[in-house]
């Protein structure tokens, strides 16, 4: 800290002020550093998916609504609307799965905004994981209830991937408000089949983590330094150059951040259940078979699995709903893909939003290509916007492998909505008395290698 006054010719020591300013420069630049790490491991949440027939990639690109989330007047729910367009009449209420469920508006982001872009109001409602599967239902229903009054709607279709898709099973046997499910990835294991090292680790680990004041001080340093480095990125001690703030605008990267730490905030009270004795999700799984096959209210569902997923339990479902409902039209089909694929997120979007701001700038709208654009009669705007369309042609085919299984499902999704759609414009003369009972559907990949 002692500096080399030249003019002086003599030693310096910094002064108070001096030590204070620099510490708050190296903090910052630790904060800013903390929040890129976890901006980086929140992009590779699912693995790469083989090819197969998908939408354009200009569709793609306009199904990106980042930061069009609102939350809703209870502020446990968040409503995406459709852009430009007047809603249908079907509102689709999400659930996602464990631990990825407290923020199912961002690590659903992509399924859910093709649905909105298909025309659907989407209600994503997070919550935290709990081995009180009741309490956790009844959370669920109050904060859609508060969503869904603020919507103009005829139909509720209830969507849930994993544990979501078990809550919203769950629900169905006390209430018929939703008449329709789509369950993904469904999952009913016992808590020790769930989760890896269940009685082993991680039982005393919670056990310790709750009861040792150190632990809790640790966990407390890390949730307060996570929200001293979003605050950072919300106010910065410097301002940014203007096309990095429209990065960042595009991408909703505070609001990203913001709601991500929902993820972590579940941990005390789940690791405070563990401490205080559960050992077992209420109901058990063999309370929920017996209420699916006796109590299940819903009319019709149509059951996603994945061929590549060891824990996926869709087969049971499908035969105990079957039982229930005695529907003939309900669908179960297997699709490529793993547990993880409705996970999956368009990790390409961030170049895309580098490459409209890039592009904004070398037309002349701002940044600092406008004043070269202008002067050079378009020269380094056409430049610009032939690289970049180069690249968005080698861009492309990573990107339809990279999202093709997350897009094949939406696409099952978004058939299956339709269908009720057309039955009601049907007329009663068209439609069949006998209607068979459907196989359950393989959708085969073709020759495409298996995914790891």
């Amino acid at each position: 800290g002692v500096t080399w006054n030249e003019t002086e010719e003599e030693l310096v020591r910094p002064t108070r002020e001096g030590k204070q300013e620099r510490r708050k420069k190296m903090m910052w630049k630790t904060r800013l550093s903390f929040l890129l790490l976890l901006l980086r491991g929140e992009a590779f949440l699912a693995p790469l998916s083989p090819t197969k027939e998908m939408p354009s990639l200009l569709l793609r690109l306009k199904s990106s609504a980042y930061g069009d989330w609102e939350p809703s007047s209870d502020g446990g729910s968040y409503v995406l609307l459709p852009k430009g367009q007047r809603p249908k009449k079907t509102v689709v209420h999400f659930i996602g799965g464990a631990f990825v469920g407290a923020a199912s508006q961002l690590t659903y982001r992509y399924l859910l905004e093709r649905l909105a872009v298909a025309g659907y109001a989407v209600v994503a409602t997070p919550y935290r994981l709990s081995f009180d599967y009741e309490t956790t239902c009844e959370g669920i229903e109050r904060s859609f209830a508060e969503s869904a009054a603020e919507l103009e709607y005829d139909e509720v279709v209830g969507v849930g991937h994993s544990c979501g898709a078990l809550l919203h099973a769950l629900m169905a046997t006390k209430s018929p408000r939703r008449k329709r499910l789509a369950l993904i990835s469904y999952n009913n294991k016992g808590a020790t089949d769930a989760v890896p090292l269940f009685d082993e680790v991680v039982v005393p680990f919670a056990t310790t983590a709750a009861t040792q004041p150190l632990a809790r001080r640790a966990a407390e340093t890390l949730r307060g330094a996570a929200d001293v480095a979003i605050e950072a990125l919300e106010n910065p001690p410097l301002e940014p150059p203007a096309a990095v703030r429209e990065i960042a605008e595009r991408l909703g990267l505070r609001q990203i951040a913001r709601q991500s730490l929902e993820l972590a905030d579940q941990l005390p009270d789940l690791l405070g259940e563990l401490a205080d004795g559960a050992r077992e999700f209420d109901p058990p799984p063999q309370v929920v078979r017996q209420r699916l096959r006796t109590s299940f209210l819903a009319e019709d569902a149509l059951v996603l699995q994945f061929q590549d997923d060891a824990i996926d339990e869709s087969d049971d479902l499908y035969a105990a709903l079957r039982d229930a409902t005695g529907n003939p039209s309900l669908a179960l089909k297997r699709l490529p893909g793993t547990h993880l694929t409705p996970l999956t997120q368009d990790i390409f979007l961030p170049a895309q939003a580098v490459a409209d701001v890039a592009k904004a700038a070398a037309n002349g709208n701002n940044g600092p290509f406008a004043a070269a654009g202008n002067n050079g009669g378009g020269t380094v705007a056409a430049t610009i916007e032939g690289a970049l369309a180069n690249a968005a042609e080698y861009v492309n085919f990573p990107r339809d492998q990279w999202l093709s299984q997350v897009d094949a499902t939406f696409q099952e999704l978004e058939e299956w909505l339709r269908t009720d759609d057309d039955d009601d414009d049907k007329a009663p003369d068209d439609q069949d008395d006998d209607i068979p009972e459907p196989p359950v559907e393989v959708v085969d990949d073709g020759d495409l290698p298996p995914t790891d």
